[in-house]
């Protein structure tokens, strides 16, 4: 079984069945983000995603960064980092704070810096500048509450 596909069934055990039938972990990235998008358009409104859930796309999202397969890194920085700043940039600003907050919380400043070129590909450079701004400004928050 492929690394990428045993490391999705320990973060996502629940999802087992689409796991095993993904052509590719491109095509989980699909249903990922679909729920990741789900989740903060629903936030306050209806059911959405655990916190566990989506904390564990984001560290899936990490670990496929540092796969050995360039296939597996694509996938994330393809599927997930640069579509989750293109989304978060077209969400209510109460949903933009929250999917930073939980940037910065769950991936950290250090990833976000790394992977700006990749969060910017699908926006323009005064939107990423924002983005990253705002990333800033959020772990500086997170900093001082702890």
């Amino acid at each position: 079984m492929s690394d990428w596909r045993v490391r999705a069934l320990e973060l996502f055990p629940d999802l087992r069945p689409d796991i095993q039938a993904a052509k590719s972990v491109g095509s989980l990235w699909c249903e990922l983000c679909s729920r990741f998008d789900t989740h903060y358009e629903h936030c306050g409104i209806g059911k959405t995603e655990s916190p566990e859930f989506i904390r564990a796309i984001y560290v899936y999202a990490t670990w496929c960064t540092r796969a050995e397969s360039v296939d597996v890194f694509n996938a994330a920085t393809i599927g997930f980092y640069e579509h989750v700043s293109w989304h978060a940039l077209r969400c209510a600003p109460s949903i933009y704070e929250l999917i930073i907050e939980d940037l910065v919380t769950n991936i950290g400043l250090p990833e976000i810096k790394c992977m700006a070129g990749t969060f910017g590909y699908l926006i323009d450079s005064d939107e990423l500048d924002r983005f990253l701004a705002d990333c800033e400004k959020a772990d500086r928050d997170l900093q001082r509450q702890k």
